[in-house]
C-alpha cells in the first residue's frame, strides 16, 4: 500500500511544479556546498583567510549571476558572511554600505531628480529633435543623441524611461494605423501592404533598439553616469588610497571620443540592418507636431532656469576639481598629512543642498507687489523635495554598490587579490593588450548574462591584483573593463534599458540579439583601440604607478623611495621604476 502510494505521488508530481522552487533549492544547495567546502578545508588544514573569502566572493558571484536571490538581498551578504568567517568585524563590512562614491551617487542622482521633476529633460529633447531633420535618419541620430547625452548625467535607466514615450508619439506620427476604410481599399494590394508592414516594423525596432544603446553608451560619459564607474572609484579608493589619476575630468576626456565613435557606429549599424527603402514620411507634418508638443511646455520658467544652472554649475565644479591640465580647486583643500580632503561628493551634495532650499517660484516680496494683501502669501515649494528623491532614487543599487566595495576590502585584507593576481600570472606570456582584449572579452560576455553591477563587482579586484602582479597600471586594465561592462546589447536580461525597449516594442530576442552581436564586436575593438591610443598618453598606462603599491595607505605624499610613514619600497619595485 505504501508502495502504490509513493507510485501515485510520483505521478502526480510534475516537473514544471518541481522546477517552481529551483530558485530556493540552488540557495540552499549553494549554501551547502560553501559549509561542505570549509569543513573540509578545515579538516585539511587549508584553511586560511584567502580560502575563506574566495569561498564567500564565489557564493556572491553565484547567487548574483542566477539571481536565485534578488540582487539586493544577496547584497547584505557580506554583513553576516564576513565577520562570520574572520574575515572582516560588522563595523568595517557596514562602512563600505556609504562610501563617499555611494554619497556622490546619491548626491548626483538627487540632481537627475530635479532635472525630472520640473520636466527639463523633455524640454532638452523636443528642442534637438525640432532643430534636426525630421526624416527617418535624421530623427534616429537625433533621438540617439539626446539619449545619450541625458544618460551621461543620468541614470541611463531614468532617461530610457524618459525618451521612450516621447519616441512613441513621434513613431505614431510617422507610421499611422491605417483606417478601416483604407484597410478597404488595399485588400487588393495585401501582399505589397504585408511587405510595407513588415518594414514599417523593422524600422520601429530599430528606434527602440537606438535608444536603449544610446542610453548604455552613454552611461560611460561621466564617472557618475552608471553604476560600474562609481564601483570602479571605490573599489580603487579602497585598493588604492593615494590614486589620483582617475577624476571626473580624465574620466570625460577618456571617455567622450569612445562615445562619439561607438554612436557613429552604432546608428549605421542599426541603419544597416533594420532601414528600408521606403519614403522618409512627411517631415512638414512631423516637425509642426514637435513644435506643437514643445509649445504645450509653456514659456521657460524659473524652475527649469534654477535646475539647469545647477545641474552646470555641477557639472563645472567636478570637472576643474582636478583637471590634470590645471591645478584643480581641490588642491587648496588638504588634510594635515597631505592627503586631499575633497572628493567629487562633497559638491555633488552641496549643490543637492542648493536644490532643497532654493524656492520653485518667485511669488513673494520683493518679486510681488508689496501692497498685495498678506493672505496671498504663502510659501513657496522647493525645487526639490525629499519625496521627490526617495521615489526616484534606486536604493537597490546603493546597497549593490556597497556589497562590492565590501568584498572589495575583503579581497585586499585576506590576501585574496594578491593570490589570484599570482595564479593569473601565466598570463604575462601575452603582450599588455592582448591581457587587456582577453580582459575586455571576457567582460563582454558576463556582463550579458550578470547584471553589469554584478560583473563589476567581481572582476574589479581580480583585475588590480592581475595589474599588480604583473606590474601593468591598474587602470590600464580597470578602466576599459568598467567602460565594457556597460555595453550590454543582446539580451533583454543583461540591462533595464535593453529590458525596457524589448517590452514597449514588443521585438523578439533574435532582433536584439542579432544587433547586439555586431555592436558588441565594434565595441570590444574600440575599447581596446582607445585604451593603447590616445588613453595611453591621457591616464599614462605605460607606467606602473607609485600609488599602485599596495603599502602606500597611510599618506600619498612619497619621498625618494619612501613614504614620510617610513614605509619603504622594494627595490625591485625601485629598479623597474628606473629602468622604465
Amino acid at each position: 500500500i505504501q508502495a502504490s502510494f509513493w507510485q501515485n505521488t510520483i505521478k502526480m508530481v510534475k516537473l514544471k511544479d518541481v522546477l517552481v522552487f529551483w530558485k530556493p533549492a540552488l540557495v540552499l544547495l549553494s549554501f551547502l556546498g560553501v559549509v561542505i567546502l570549509q569543513i573540509f578545508y578545515s579538516v585539511t588544514d587549508n584553511d586560511s583567510k584567502v580560502s575563506r573569502c574566495g569561498l564567500c566572493v564565489a557564493f556572491m558571484a553565484f547567487l548574483w549571476s542566477t539571481e536565485a536571490l534578488p540582487l539586493e538581498v544577496t547584497s547584505f551578504l557580506p554583513v553576516v558572511l564576513l565577520p562570520l568567517l574572520g574575515i572582516l568585524d560588522t563595523g568595517e563590512v557596514s562602512e563600505q554600505y556609504f562610501t563617499g562614491a555611494n554619497m556622490m551617487f546619491l548626491a548626483a542622482m538627487g540632481v537627475a531628480a530635479a532635472v525630472q521633476s520640473v520636466g527639463l529633460h523633455k524640454r532638452v529633447a523636443l528642442r534637438i529633435l525640432m532643430a534636426t531633420g525630421t526624416g527617418k535618419k535624421s530623427l534616429l541620430f537625433s533621438f540617439m543623441f539626446i539619449t545619450t547625452l541625458l544618460s551621461m548625467f543620468i541614470c541611463n535607466t531614468a532617461t530610457t524611461a524618459m525618451i521612450i514615450p516621447i519616441l512613441q508619439v513621434v513613431l505614431d506620427q510617422i507610421y499611422p494605423k491605417p483606417s478601416s476604410q483604407e484597410k478597404d481599399e488595399t485588400d487588393s494590394k495585401k501582399p505589397k501592404q504585408d511587405k510595407i508592414a513588415c518594414c514599417h516594423n523593422q524600422e520601429k525596432i530599430m528606434f527602440y533598439l537606438a535608444i536603449g544603446y544610446s542610453a548604455n553608451i552613454g552611461g560611460t560619459g561621466t564617472l557618475t553616469a552608471s553604476a560600474p564607474n562609481v564601483i570602479l572609484k571605490g573599489t580603487l579608493k579602497e585598493l588604492f588610497p593615494c590614486q589620483s589619476d582617475l577624476t571626473y575630468a580624465t574620466w570625460l576626456l577618456y571617455a567622450l571620443p569612445i562615445i562619439v565613435v561607438v554612436i557613429i557606429l552604432a546608428y549605421f549599424w542599426l541603419m544597416f540592418l533594420f532601414m528600408g527603402r521606403g519614403k522618409e514620411g512627411k517631415k512638414v507634418e512631423i516637425k509642426s507636431f514637435l513644435k506643437e508638443k514643445y509649445d504645450d511646455l509653456g514659456p521657460i520658467k524659473f524652475q527649469e532656469i534654477m535646475v539647469g544652472f545647477y545641474f552646470f554649475l555641477l557639472v563645472v565644479i567636478w570637472f576643474f576639481e582636478e583637471p590634470e591640465f590645471i591645478k584643480g580647486w581641490a588642491d587648496f583643500f588638504k588634510l594635515e598629512n597631505g592627503n586631499p580632503a575633497i572628493d567629487e561628493a562633497t559638491p555633488a551634495v552641496f549643490i543637492l543642498i542648493l536644490l532643497f532650499i532654493t524656492p520653485r517660484h518667485l511669488n513673494f516680496w520683493p518679486f510681488i507687489d508689496k501692497d498685495a494683501p498678506w493672505d496671498a502669501v504663502v510659501l513657496p515649494p522647493t525645487l526639490l523635495d525629499w519625496s521627490t528623491v526617495t521615489n526616484f532614487f534606486p536604493w537597490g543599487l546603493l546597497i549593490l554598490r556597497g556589497a562590492g566595495f565590501a568584498l572589495a576590502k575583503a579581497s585586499i585584507e585576506s590576501g585574496l587579490s594578491d593570490w589570484l593576481g599570482l595564479q593569473l600570472s601565466s598570463l604575462s606570456s601575452l603582450p599588455n593588450w592582448g591581457i587587456l582584449t582577453l580582459v575586455c572579452l571576457i567582460t563582454s560576455l558576463v556582463t550579458e548574462v550578470c547584471s553589469n553591477s554584478a560583473t563589476a563587482n567581481i572582476l574589479f579586484p581580480v583585475l588590480a591584483g592581475l595589474a599588480v602582479e604583473q606590474e601593468i597600471n591598474p587602470l590600464y586594465l580597470m578602466l576599459p573593463a568598467a567602460v565594457t561592462c556597460c555595453y550590454a546589447f543582446m539580451l533583454p536580461v543583461s540591462c533595464p534599458p535593453n529590458a525596457i525597449v524589448y517590452k514597449a516594442s514588443g521585438m523578439d530576442t533574435r532582433h536584439m540579439m542579432m544587433a547586439g552581436l555586431g555592436l558588441n564586436i565594434l565595441t570590444l575593438v574600440v575599447n581596446v583601440l582607445a585604451a593603447n591610443t590616445y588613453g595611453s598618453p591621457l591616464m599614462d598606462f605605460k607606467e606602473f604607478p607609485v600609488w599602485a603599491w599596495s603599502n602606500l595607505t597611510e599618506n600619498c605624499t612619497v619621498m625618494g623611495g619612501q613614504t614620510s610613514t617610513g614605509l619603504k619600497f622594494p627595490s625591485y619595485f625601485l629598479n623597474f621604476k628606473q629602468n622604465a
